[in-house]
């Protein structure tokens, strides 16, 4: 019927590092949102596979996430779906070369 734990620590953070304030979560604009779910929806038959994909365009977001200002924003998504525009060229072309290669003797 004792307490469950028999030597409880009064001052006991739950954080490892106290000194380290992380502060609200921060929410992710609704364009980069949508970027983000593009690259996704494009990575399922990308050549190297979602994972990779995934694992560029998380990090591709993490880079500018210090961006604040709508201009810069929008800037930088239109350059994100640019590059989800060239990955589509991408996996286009190797479906017709695939293609071709079957019919070609």
């Amino acid at each position: 019927r004792g307490s469950p734990n028999p030597n409880p620590k009064p001052n006991a953070s739950p954080d490892p590092e106290p000194s380290r304030s992380r502060g609200p979560p921060r929410r992710m604009h609704p364009l980069v949102r949508d970027l983000y779910k593009r690259f996704l929806l494009v990575g399922r038959e990308y050549p190297t596979g979602l994972a990779d994909v995934r694992a560029r365009a998380k990090a591709a977001i993490l880079a500018n996430a210090h961006l604040t200002e709508e201009v810069e924003i929008k800037r930088a998504v239109a350059k994100g779906r640019y590059m989800v525009r060239e990955m589509y060229a991408v996996m286009q072309l190797k479906k017709y070369r695939a293609m071709r290669k079957r019919y070609e003797e």
